[in-house]
């Protein structure tokens, strides 16, 4: 006896995703995710579960800053989605260990700079990473060379954190006893900011909405590609992507 009620595969959930105004693609989301639901659950790595994939989805198509998203083809937007998931990671957030960057039609899974510190210690050689900006009348000195070294005394005025940012520096300390540092000025961030985000001027792009972590990003994408930090193909192929 039928009771009426007509189960959507994932394919017609993506077909009329794709159709709809931006205001029911939450619906569309929640619905794709559960019928995704053994994929998206298998992906899941480090604790993350279904439950928190499938809110992080929804929450993005509550928001309207993220509706070129939604505009690229579904199933890339899932396919993003479920890589973010088996690196453990949910997009988006307060962790905001992944970004979801829609491009050319498509949506691709960026690490954010917590999924850059995670990737570092995975591969088990790293002891320490330090990654930190410094401030107009902070005390620093960088000295390169055959004894390369880093010291950053920050100020303790009330207002340090709201005076323009001078540098941005990463130190990833290894368990051998070396260390692989990278120190980059503003200009020289915002300069390969220009070059390579795809993402620069949407409303919601993290550069716009919370610059240091995305300068702390970069400066520690420069330390882990320089080659001195051991690091799996795979990981080396997700710290490239840009």
């Amino acid at each position: 006896m039928s009771t009426g009620i007509v189960v959507k595969t994932a394919d017609t959930l993506m077909a009329e995703m794709k159709k709809v105004p931006f205001a029911k693609k939450a619906r569309y989301i929640g619905e794709l995710c559960d019928a995704l639901k053994p994929k998206l659950a298998r992906s899941c790595q480090n604790g993350l579960t279904f439950e928190r994939v499938r809110n992080a989805a929804i929450r993005l198509a509550g928001n309207s800053n993220s509706a070129k998203l939604f505009e690229a083809e579904p199933a890339s937007l899932i396919a993003a989605i479920n890589e973010a998931a088996g690196y453990g990671w949910e997009v988006g957030g307060v962790l905001a260990q992944a970004y979801l960057v829609p491009y050319a039609g498509s949506v691709q899974m960026q690490p954010g700079y917590k999924g850059l510190l995670d990737l570092a210690y995975r591969g088990g050689q790293v002891l320490s990473v330090t990654c930190d900006c410094v401030h107009e009348g902070d005390d620093f000195r960088y000295t390169s060379g055959d004894d390369e070294k880093i010291e950053h005394t920050p100020t303790l005025d009330a207002g340090r954190h709201t005076r323009p940012i001078k540098y941005v520096y990463a130190v990833v300390r290894l368990k051998s006893g070396g260390a692989v540092r990278c120190v980059m000025t503003t200009e020289a961030i915002d300069a390969h900011k220009e070059a390579y985000s795809k993402a620069l001027n949407r409303s919601d792009s993290a550069w716009k909405t919370n610059w240091p972590a995305m300068a702390k990003k970069t400066v520690l994408k420069q330390v882990l590609l320089r080659g001195g930090v051991p690091m799996s193909m795979e990981t080396q192929r997700l710290v490239q992507r840009e």
